[in-house]
């Protein structure tokens, strides 16, 4: 894949079934802070019912791995 000639730092061999890494590109990486074996919280747009209403879908991602294309 194009991501997997780019890769900086990490694998992409990493990311693996059931678990939930991610792979961010360079730049964006850089702006929030973190990196390679950090861990990042996404905020999904599609909702989820809760006792307490609707609440937007959460998921804990370790980051595996960043690329540089060029294009960020």
């Amino acid at each position: 894949s194009i991501v997997g000639e780019h890769i900086v730092q990490g694998s992409l061999d990493d990311l693996k079934p059931g678990e939930f890494g991610i792979v961010l590109g360079e730049i964006t990486a850089r702006r929030f802070h973190v990196n390679v074996g950090d861990k990042l919280t996404l905020i999904v747009p599609e909702a989820t019912s809760a006792p307490g209403g609707i609440t937007p879908r959460m998921q804990r991602f370790t980051i595996v791995a960043l690329f540089k294309v060029g294009a960020e």
